[in-house]
């Protein structure tokens, strides 16, 4: 199955809004209320958009789940931290709780669970009790429910994510390596989670990225946890995941590979504390973007995205999870949303079903472009945020990418450059990238095939920093037609030379509060 982490909060309904101003539209403007910022949003998911102030909690579940098999997702894995308040875990365990109730009324095969994460701040015995009430909450309304995520001999699989400060004596989180023999007080630990909620567990313990190449605290995990995953693993030879994968085989454990398709974290990290985030405006208010950094890890558009992919398909493995379904601050979203037409869900799509052995169902052709909204050599003007890297990768990020998938040879036009016949199967074509709308043309036998044209344009003058990998695909009215059928679609259209439909600045900023500057900024960029 492919599994997807799902950000708990991150649901929208009227009933429950987004509880910290990273991922809350109104904050998305340049001219709202952190307009001085440049804002604090810079992603508008489409569910949210269309539902998000009108629907019920459970309507606003369906959606997500529709819209996740849609984009051939199997099901989700809940952030699940044991840190938040009383209110804001109730809310947690409510919206846990509607997804498995909505997907074994109305979706059967959709499938939950949860992923504790990062307990690292109360004592071993506090994290087992905060999250036992948490997890018992849930279990009250929905045990017995076919919707959870089990193994073939029933066992519930937990997702761990950053899950060895539960023990203090493993703190912080990398002491771990200098100490790979008290992995057994982690897993003791977790199995006394599962005996005080009464199930049987199959935990999937979290192989920090860095930690692939090393051999002591391979070992030592799969001496006590039946699977493992990565988070946001590299897809390049000799990076230690191959090594992973071929001991986990040796020793009778699951290796499951992990997918993201993007990282650029529009997250407001401090300066003076890099690892403090502000999540709400007022945290923003008298300071600048000088104030802040971002990160950010190129990707080479779509290419690291298809290499793990291809990874999972070579290594047949058992569980694809993807990294994530919502996470929009740290944009390695696959859920709707106006920068993201579908062009990673159609690359997710077709290698599960080489995955799942039918690429006979492969039978539709279609034609997706990859972007940035401006080179890596353009500096924006004024919102210019200092960025870090995760790591060192080499990757092209300032490319026009197209990516086919032809029953027969075609020939493929990216703007005014002739690609010459793309033969039949998947094929990446590139140009440079280049200032203005992206227009893609598939032609055959003198007749047009597939015609693309962005609404976004790629920018030689943007306003604010943003490295969001946006796409655009052939797809998208049939996808989108599937999934908000009577909407007006609605797109990022920021250094748009022509608006297409609404003008998401406008729309979503509060006008008592637009500081003039920021009116004349949007002036300008709408001008460019």
């Amino acid at each position: 199955m492919v599994i997807a982490h799902y950000m708990t909060m991150m649901t929208y309904s009227r009933e429950l809004r987004p509880n910290e101003d990273l991922f809350n539209p109104e904050t998305y403007s340049v001219m709202g209320p952190a307009g001085h910022v440049g804002g604090m949003c810079q992603h508008i998911p489409l569910i949210a958009h269309y539902f998000g102030k009108s629907a019920s909690l459970e309507e606003s579940v369906a959606h997500e789940i529709r819209s996740a098999v849609e984009l051939g997702v199997d099901g989700f894995q809940f952030y699940f931290p044991d840190r938040f308040d009383a209110e804001i875990r109730r809310d947690c365990c409510r919206i846990i709780t509607a997804f498995l109730k909505v997907a074994a009324r109305d979706f059967p095969g959709f499938k939950l669970t949860v992923c504790p994460s990062h307990p690292e701040s109360l004592t071993e015995e506090e994290n087992i009790r905060e999250f036992a009430i948490s997890l018992n909450r849930i279990l009250a309304e929905t045990r017995g429910l076919d919707s959870w995520l089990k193994t073939p001999d029933g066992r519930t699989i937990i997702y761990l994510w950053a899950p060895d400060g539960i023990v203090e004596s493993v703190r912080p989180p990398d002491r771990i390596r200098e100490h790979p023999e008290r992995m057994v007080n982690i897993a003791e630990a977790y199995e006394r989670l599962a005996a005080a909620c009464g199930i049987r567990a199959a935990f999937i313990y979290h192989l920090r990225d860095d930690w692939a190449n090393d051999l002591a605290m391979l070992e030592h995990a799969l001496d006590y946890f039946p699977a493992v995953w990565g988070f946001v693993p590299t897809s390049d030879p000799g990076d230690g995941w191959e090594q992973v994968h071929r001991r986990c085989i040796e020793r009778g454990r699951s290796y499951t590979q992990s997918v993201f398709n993007d990282f650029y974290t529009s997250k407001f990290h401090f300066k003076e504390d890099e690892w403090r985030l502000a999540l709400q405006r007022e945290e923003c208010a008298g300071m600048t973007v000088d104030d802040f950094w971002k990160r950010y890890l190129p990707c080479g558009l779509s290419a690291s995205f298809r290499r793990q992919l291809q990874r999972a398909v070579d290594w047949d493995v058992p569980i694809i999870n993807l990294v994530t379904w919502n996470d929009y601050p740290e944009g390695h979203h696959l859920a709707p949303e106006v920068n993201r037409e579908f062009g990673f869900a159609l690359l997710l799509k077709h290698f599960k079903n080489l995955w799942l052995g039918r690429p006979e169902a492969n039978d539709r052709e279609w034609a997706a472009v990859f972007y940035k909204k401006y080179r890596s050599d353009v500096k924006p003007v004024p919102f210019d945020f200092e960025i870090r890297l995760l790591r060192e990768e080499q990757a092209d990020d300032d490319s026009i990418e197209v990516i086919t998938w032809l029953l027969e040879p075609a020939r493929l036009w990216i703007n005014d450059t002739d690609c010459g016949t793309i033969g039949a199967g998947l094929s990446e074509t590139r140009i440079p990238s280049e200032p203005g709308h992206i227009r893609v043309r598939v032609g055959r036998n003198d007749a047009e095939v597939m015609t693309i044209v962005t609404a976004e344009a790629i920018t030689d003058q943007p306003f604010r920093t943003d490295l969001t990998t946006c796409t655009a695909s052939s797809e998208f009215q049939h996808i989108f037609g599937r999934l908000f059928a009577g909407k007006e679609p609605v797109f990022s259209t920021e250094y748009a030379t022509q608006r297409t439909g609404i003008d998401l600045h406008e729309h979503y900023s509060a006008p008592a509060a637009v500081p003039a500057a920021a009116r004349q900024l949007q002036s300008t960029a709408a001008g460019s």
